[in-house]
């Protein structure tokens, strides 16, 4: 399954769950950048930026926080 936001909500960090190892995942990719843009030591890589911006990819949650309950609740729907 394609999941078209980077704004994959983290439900249960125990879980198997496809969309919770994603919003993991990405949650896992800001630390990274952050990390890269504050010149500390990462894995995150200037191929792994220009990547992941090529999708648009949200590297901050900042002004989101309305998106992404809205999000948490409609995925709850589901799980």
């Amino acid at each position: 399954k394609k999941y078209n936001s980077t704004m994959a909500p983290i439900l249960d960090k125990k879980s198997d769950d496809p969309i919770t190892k994603l919003g993991i995942w990405v949650m896992q990719q800001r630390f990274e950048y952050n990390k890269l843009i504050a010149d500390k030591k990462t894995v995150m890589t200037l191929d792994r930026v220009k990547l992941l911006n090529a999708t648009a990819f949200a590297w901050s949650t900042k002004g989101r926080n309305d998106y992404e309950k809205w999000l948490r609740m409609y995925f709850k729907l589901y799980y």
